[in-house]
């Protein structure tokens, strides 16, 4: 009996031991986690960081992990904000305070009865969309519920390089905005507003992937300022973007997008026309995009907040390298307008025709009786006659391996149509009043324009092309070298670089044209110079 006393004794100590030090961890983490909470507050003052960063240690907590992994995953993740915000929290040496009376708030949590209620009434929404006003853009925007806080979704581009921005609501009030935070892989802007705004939130649709294509949505926003609304069908879903047959407006990028299965939003409306290409003498513009930004996947913690100074840095970075791309394209454009019709290239032209009739001339054996031309002259196809090409460089004609028939008329017409544009006369002065906002190209300009007045100097304009290059590529390699911190700038960043590089490119070829004219015109002049 005293065998079986003791084994029981012993063995009830060792539960009891093991009980109370599975306590202990227990009670060790609850108190590293006040702690952790504790640093929170110390670290942000902002309450819509201070609430992802509690959201982020609520889930640490909630994990299946062993009790120590959780300190040391609570320890590093402390470490982690705290490198990045650059300010320090009082921690304690052993990482334990007391209990804390702050409160977590998560995410709501969407019930199957919530998401098969019905279609709510437009005017809900409408009082949820807001228009967004600067002095530059005005766009929309709209109230919604991210991350258990209350907070305006929009575009970035809506916000990047607009000034004195405001925000209005339905009612014609202008709202306060409190900070304002960029996503870094995507077109996203968070506004963050007073918490007791009395406007009701629209609610986010939590994994749009169950939202089945070919659906109606309806894409709402504040066009000229009045509600506006669009309704199409949702044709596709990527990692970041939707596709939709919305018509959205300009003035109705950054709207909310609609499901109309669910009532709730699936993503913000984006609007985007860029300047990307030159030619022609004129500034061609690319198709302008519209489709949607997800936000159902997008990564609290990957939100960056708006710092003023290094936001006004990239701005000013950003209108600099605008401007001398405004630059380059008037530039060009004068310049081509005249330099086509110039005396120097009729020289070119005049030689290119005499060494097409030579060609012409050695491949007359080859005609037959009906005097058709395999690939050797101008045939008479569209695309020939407007590019003036020999058939052998006429993709049509190559492609289709075919022997063409020579209108004559036709090619005579269209000789005589080439000596009327030649009879314009030589005018390569630049027009001064394209340029009053660059004072820089004042002196230039004159430099240019007494190029035509005596004896032409060729090697003078590609030293003046050579100073009109350094100028515009200027801003382009100070942006290079300070890039933004935010992604989505530095991407539109780097159309405007692309464009910039090639108009450097036009300006480099504009050269090569002279250059050639120079050469062909010294030929000519020792020619006339020899005795007979």
């Amino acid at each position: 009996m005293n065998f079986r006393l003791e084994k029981f004794i012993l063995l009830s100590f060792l539960l009891l031991s093991v009980t109370a030090l599975a306590h202990a961890k227990s009670q060790s983490f609850q108190e590293a986690f006040m702690e952790a909470q504790k640093q929170i507050d110390a670290i942000f003052s902002d309450e819509f960081m201070n609430r992802i960063a509690k959201d982020t240690i609520k889930k640490i907590s909630d994990s299946n992990k062993p009790e120590t992994e959780k300190i040391d995953e609570l320890e590093k993740y402390l470490d982690s904000i705290k490198s990045k915000s650059g300010k320090e929290a009082p921690r304690t040496d052993t990482f334990k305070a007391s209990q804390s009376n702050n409160k977590i708030n998560t995410p709501p949590q969407t019930s199957e009865k919530q998401e098969n209620k019905k279609i709510p009434d437009r005017n809900l929404i409408f009082k949820s969309t807001v228009l967004i006003k600067g002095k530059e853009k005005r766009g929309s925007g709209f109230i919604a519920e991210f991350n258990g806080c209350k907070v305006i979704l929009t575009n970035i581009n809506l916000l990047f390089g607009n000034s004195n921005i405001r925000v209005i609501d339905f009612f014609s009030r202008q709202l306060e905005i409190k900070s304002i935070y960029f996503a870094e892989d995507r077109d996203i802007a968070l506004i963050n507003i007073a918490q007791d705004c009395d406007i009701p939130p629209l609610r986010i649709e939590r994994d749009i992937a169950n939202i089945p294509l070919k659906s109606n949505v309806t894409a709402y926003g504040t066009a000229r300022e009045y509600a506006k609304s669009s309704t199409g069908i949702l044709l596709g879903i990527t990692v970041k973007t939707i596709d939709l047959s919305c018509v959205i407006e300009k003035e109705n990028s950054g709207g909310p997008i609609i499901s109309g299965k669910t009532s709730n939003v699936i993503g913000v409306s984006s609007c985007i026309d860029r300047k990307l290409h030159w030619s022609d003498s004129e500034a061609e513009k690319e198709k302008i995009l519209r489709f949607g930004t997800r936000i159902d996947n997008l990564n609290p913690e990957k939100l960056i907040r708006l710092d003023v100074n290094s936001y006004n840095t990239d701005l000013q970075y950003q209108k600099d390298l605008k401007d001398v791309n405004t630059l380059g394209e008037i530039f060009l454009k004068d310049v081509y307008g005249e330099f086509k019709n110039s005396r120097e290239t009729k020289v070119i032209v005049e030689y290119l025709e005499n060494e097409q009739k030579k060609d012409a001339a050695k491949d007359k054996d080859k005609e037959d009786s009906k005097s058709r031309v395999k690939f050797t002259e101008t045939c008479n196809c569209s695309y020939c006659r407007e590019n003036n090409l020999p058939c052998y460089l006429c993709p049509y004609c190559r492609n289709n391996n075919t022997t063409i028939s020579i209108n004559k008329k036709n090619n005579k017409d269209n000789s005589e149509k080439n000596k009327e544009k030649e009879k314009i006369t030589w005018n390569n002065n630049l027009d001064p009043g394209r340029y009053i906002k660059y004072k820089f190209m004042d002196n230039l300009v004159k430099q240019w324009n007494t190029l035509s007045t005596g004896n032409d100097n060729f090697s003078s304009y590609s030293s003046l092309l050579s100073r009109i290059k350094n100028y515009i590529s200027k801003p382009a390699v100070d942006l290079k070298r300070r890039p933004s911190k935010y992604k989505y700038i530095n991407e539109e960043n780097q159309i405007l670089l692309d464009y910039n590089d090639f108009l450097l490119t036009e300006i480099d070829a504009l050269g090569k044209r002279i250059a050639e004219a120079m050469r062909i015109s010294n030929i000519k002049s020792k020619k006339k110079a020899m005795p007979e």
